[in-house]
């Protein structure tokens, strides 16, 4: 969910700090596929499907190579010798792993598979990206992860154009409302500016600052 840096940081209409955000990927936190809202266990289409995947937009059902083996594996109770490991660089496979039995259990809990990424780009005439939103629909909800514009264009309008954007095809979707993170360095009047509101903070994360999630009811 954090991020602050340019590219994975929400829009801010001020400068963008170092590219990268502190303690996980841009608000990277939650999410389906990361997938349904961050915090939520991962799930899957129910009936055999194979799990949603946020990290590949408009993939369904992609399986690491391998994992679908060891997860039969530990349904059949072939667990032996279990053991905590640390692996910040982790094996893709064993990573996507995690993410597919999250998956399942979501879909199993809520019978939501409708699962749908979501990106929308600012570019200019070469198609070179100079802004973008980020997110993922999923439970009647925009998370939407990700807001950024270029330093060079910020303070133009351009966060909100994308922003509005972003809302307007989560509507067209079906969603009641969005959330989304920001530092109190960020955009928290921004954000608030266009409707959202504050319902939770994280004082100290990073130290002298303050972790925002805010959340606005789409009309």
């Amino acid at each position: 969910m954090p991020r602050p840096d340019g590219g994975r940081l929400r829009d801010d209409p001020r400068p963008a700090g170092p590219r990268r955000r502190p303690g996980r990927g841009l608000r990277g936190r939650r999410g389906f596929p990361s997938g349904p809202p961050r915090g939520l266990d991962r799930g899957d289409g129910g009936g055999g499907q194979p799990p949603l995947r946020r990290d590949g937009p408009g993939r369904r059902g992609v399986r690491a190579r391998g994992s679908a083996g060891r997860l039969a594996a530990q349904k059949e109770g072939r667990v032996r010798n279990v053991r905590i490991v640390s692996e910040p660089r982790a094996n893709p496979g064993d990573a996507e792993v995690v993410r597919q039995g999250i998956d399942l259990f979501n879909v199993a809990a809520t019978g939501d598979a409708d699962y749908s990424p979501l990106a929308i780009f600012l570019k200019d005439d070469r198609g070179a990206v100079l802004g973008g939103a980020l997110g993922d629909v999923w439970g009647g909800w925009l998370d939407l992860s990700t807001l950024w514009v270029a330093g060079p264009l910020r303070g133009q309008g351009h966060g909100t154009k994308l922003l509005q954007a972003a809302e307007e095809e989560a509507r067209e979707q079906g969603c009641t409302g969005v959330f989304l993170t920001t530092f109190s360095f960020q955009a928290r009047p921004f954000y608030e500016s266009l409707g959202y509101e504050v319902v939770a903070d994280i004082p100290g994360y990073p130290v002298g600052h303050t972790y925002h999630v805010l959340k606005k009811t789409l009309a």
